[in-house]
């Protein structure tokens, strides 16, 4: 997961300062700082702000830029009196002296930013102003962020916003459908912008206006279509403080956003959330459609040479339409952009900018295309209870393990059953198989049972031969060895961690097959365990309700969720039912949050950075009895009594509701994302799958 800093610069002048409130947390979670502080004054910024732009206009021949208007008024072009690379970069040194400036008010933010923020972390930063000459600074050059933290991008929004409301079209669709409006190309090449969008045409429905009149733009964009995104190419400018923009749609009609105010906000009503003028001095056309709540707008901010805007849609399209987020896309379109073309144009890459509603989460390409799941096919060979599955790395084997004490692989593409094992001592109803694990390198599989005299309730599988390769857990004295409700294996395969009946998980070192840790504290059984994707941590869900956060590798307890934080406290909670017993904990992607499923109540997550309860997953009276989260982090699954969801747990909104003949008691992802199989009471594997 991301994070987000918003800098609220709604109050100030460039003479007397600015109050600044910033605010910084994770994507889609409520803020864990909110501050106030002053930027100092800084009277010569606007000044050199206007150098720049004078000299960056001299090098942009207007014959051959995205500029409306008339363009032989503009062809008589001013005698360049300062080189223009050394007012970018007075600019450029200007502005990060006053980011950079030691005054306390404004020290204590930046001290604040550089203690919350990563290195790693893809960060959004928001400058919230409605300030023109603010909005027109080169934010992207503040070094805090171009040489700190080089995934961050930098994005404008108004102090007022809110969202745009339910939408009429509700569900996503199998294509991108965008409305690519080509507008005048005298002296540009607009015919390039129309290929750019052509070869992302697998994945997108376009519909191409060439040059169209005000009334076939109008007719267009109030037909219930439908549109993820507005493409305009063309010329454009903004008139001088930065709020009216316009658009030249043909050589004779140039239209203000307010000349077809009510089909843009008939077009966001159904669903528009992006729109992208690769065109030139754009502040002000999205300024106004900023008036109307729509989500997110990309623009220019000066006036830009043909061939830079033809170069950064090439690369900005190239990434969003591979799922790349807005930002990060973005951000690589404008580095590419500098390394063309700064010498040539110093300052070019400070042009593209977004401009984004907060009350909206920046969308991806994926975002667009249906996410509906289908399913495919349905596996079993008896009606006894599934109680795990588990797929692959490879995204070719699925796993079940149940009541009927054997383990079934099964291939995913054609539903054919591989291979059945039996070595869970099938002669006895006391051993069912309570949870299957693939290794991350696929080789082995890990599987755990209720019950086992002399072999052990674990064992490791050679996925190849279906042979056992070791028994772990054994007992002595021909006892049976004890229940082990879970398995997991470490992201390096080096070890496994099992929960038991009793209070302990074991760590086992898989080369010596000796248990090399053992965590206590929880109060009775162990039924879930996960490793974070990068092992620094384990997690914990036990039959005495309490979920916690290891240091594995220390036997070290570092937060208890939940409940009170000493195990004689952890164990007389055990008695509380109120949150009944976990079933099943998932660590995001990420490893930015924990997931659990109770018996008892809704599906709860909490940071792991401080344990804090961020958001409650409940859509009825159903219990969650199998949780995972997405490879890709952005949803959630959970098998419950009749139903499967699927959640965007970021908003806690309901994505999916699939419903289920039997009690879904196990789920598990392909790695791509686009599978998801389910193991239910009735002894079906269902496999479902995301439209292609």
């Amino acid at each position: 997961m991301g994070k987000l800093v918003v800098l609220n610069l709604a109050e100030g002048d460039f003479d007397r300062g600015f109050t600044v409130i910033v605010e910084i947390g994770e994507e889609n979670a409520r803020p864990e700082v909110k501050m106030a502080g002053k930027l100092p004054p800084a009277p010569r910024l606007t000044e050199l702000v206007k150098q720049w732009q004078e000299d960056f206009q001299n090098k942009v021949n207007p014959k051959y830029s995205r500029t409306a208007g008339d363009r032989a008024r503009a062809t008589s072009r001013q005698t360049i009196k300062r080189n223009s690379l050394n007012s970018a970069r007075n600019l450029e040194v200007e502005f990060n002296t006053w980011l950079n400036s030691g005054e306390p008010d404004w020290q204590k933010i930046r001290d604040k930013l550089q203690q919350k923020l990563h290195r790693d972390d893809e960060i959004r930063v928001i400058i919230q102003t409605d300030n023109d000459r603010m909005r027109r600074l080169p934010w992207s050059v503040w070094n805090l962020f171009a040489l700190e933290y080089k995934k961050a991008e930098i994005a404008l929004s108004t102090p007022n916003y809110q969202s745009p409301g339910k939408t009429s079209v509700t569900k996503r669709q199998s294509q991108v459908k965008i409305l690519a409006v080509l507008g005048d190309s005298i002296g540009i090449n607009t015919n390039f912008d129309r290929q750019q969008l052509q070869q992302v045409a697998s994945s997108a429905e376009i519909a191409l206006l060439n040059q169209p009149s005000k009334q076939k733009l109008l007719e267009k964009l109030w037909k219930n279509e439908g549109w993820h995104i507005l493409f305009f190419a063309g010329h454009s400018s903004s008139n001088e403080d930065g709020t009216i923009g316009e658009l030249q749609i043909n050589p004779k009609e140039i239209l203000a956003i307010g000349d077809f105010y009510n089909a843009i906000d008939e077009a966001i009503a159904k669903g528009l959330q992006v729109a992208i003028f690769n065109s030139c001095d754009g502040l002000g056309l999205a300024n106004e459609l900023a008036k109307l709540h729509i989500p997110l707008s990309i623009v220019m901010r000066e006036k830009i040479p043909d061939e830079v805007a033809r170069e950064f849609l090439k690369h900005f399209l190239t990434s969003f339409a591979a799922n790349e987020s807005v930002y990060a896309a973005v951000l690589a379109a404008r580095r590419k952009l500098y390394d063309l073309y700064n010498q040539q144009y110093p300052g070019i890459s400070w042009l593209p900018i977004i401009c984004q509603n907060l009350a909206i989460e920046p969308p991806t390409w994926r975002n667009f295309l249906s996410h509906e799941w289908v399913l495919e096919k349905t596996l079993g060979e008896n009606k006894e209870i599934i109680y795990s599955v588990a797929i692959s790395p490879d995204g070719k084997i699925i796993a079940s393990g149940g009541m009927d004490r054997f383990i079934r692989l099964w291939n995913l593409e054609t539903g054919e059953l591989c291979q059945r094992l039996e070595a869970h001592n099938p002669e006895t109803n006391l051993n069912s198989i309570l949870c299957v694990a693939f290794s991350p390198d696929g080789k082995t599989l890990a599987s755990s049972s209720n019950m086992e005299f002399n072999e052990g309730t674990i064992k490791l599988w050679d996925v190849n031969t279906g042979k056992v390769q070791r028994s772990l857990n054994k007992s002595f004295f021909n006892l049976p060895a004890i229940r082990v409700s879970s398995v997991a294996f470490s992201p390096d395969g080096k070890y496994l961690a099992s929960g038991h009946i009793g209070t302990d998980i074991k760590i086992w070192d898989l080369a010596s097959g000796k248990e090399e840790h053992t965590l206590r504290g929880h109060g009775w059984e162990v039924s879930s365990v996960a490793f974070s994707a990068d092992g620094r941590f384990l997690v914990s869900g036990g039959m005495d309700g309490i979920v916690m956060i290891w240091d594995w590798r220390k036997e070290k307890r570092t937060q208890i969720l939940n409940r009170h934080d000493d195990w004689f406290a952890a164990f007389a909670a055990w008695g509380d039912i109120s949150r009944g017993f976990i079933r099943s904990v998932a660590v995001s992607p990420d490893g930015s949050l924990v997931a659990a499923a109770s018996s008892e109540r809704p599906i709860y997550l909490w940071k792991v950075a401080d344990g804090e309860e961020c958001r409650i997953l409940s859509a009825n009276s159903s219990k969650a009895r199998a949780i995972a989260f997405s490879p890709d982090g952005r949803t959630l699954v959970s098998g419950e009594d009749t139903q499967l969801r699927i959640w965007n747990y970021h908003t806690a909104e309901v994505l999916q509701a699939i419903p289920s003949l039997a009690i879904v008691h196990a789920v598990a992802f392909s790695p791509d994302g686009q599978t998801l199989v389910t193991g239910t009471a009735n002894g079906e594997i269902n496999i479902y799958r995301l439209p292609a």
